[in-house]
């Protein structure tokens, strides 16, 4: 979260919009609550039920902005968007398993659901590996299409 936040206001200095970068943490933050209300309104039992999503909300708050700014980022940070659209299929999915799990209604919600969570596990499997790769390129000085020569 913090490292994410950090980057974030990297890239609104980077931008010269660093004025904005207080608006958009405000807008998490609010995002934040939302989901938090979300879970106190269908009646979300247990802690980790909480954690999860809340955690799950935070991350895609903290990194939306990668969104905003994706064409103006570096190789090795645009991989991070990956990452951004995974948590955001982790969240939708954790939101659905709060709604459906106390209610035992599963059918359509709860295929939705695997599917959701299946995607966001694929994105973040090749999200870490885009960032292997671009971490092994950058760090040996030549593209991996070099190495078979």
């Amino acid at each position: 979260f913090i490292s994410l936040l950090a980057l974030n206001k990297n890239l609104h200095r980077e931008q010269g919009q660093e004025q904005k970068f207080s608006l958009r943490v405000l807008e998490g933050l609010v995002g934040v609550v939302l989901v938090g209300l979300y879970l106190v309104a269908i009646g979300t039992e247990g802690f980790f039920e909480y954690f999860y999503v809340l955690g799950g909300a935070v991350l895609v708050a903290s990194s939306y902005p990668l969104v905003l700014f994706f064409k103006s980022l570096p190789p090795i940070e645009s991989n991070l968007v990956l990452l951004f659209y995974s948590n955001v299929s982790f969240l939708i999915a954790e939101l659905i398993y709060a709604y459906i799990t106390p209610r035992e209604i599963y059918g359509i919600l709860g295929m939705l659901f695997q599917i959701l969570y299946l995607g966001a596990y694929i994105l973040s499997a090749l999200a870490f590996f885009t960032l292997l790769v671009t971490f092994y390129s950058h760090s040996s000085g030549r593209s991996l299409s070099n190495k078979s020569r």
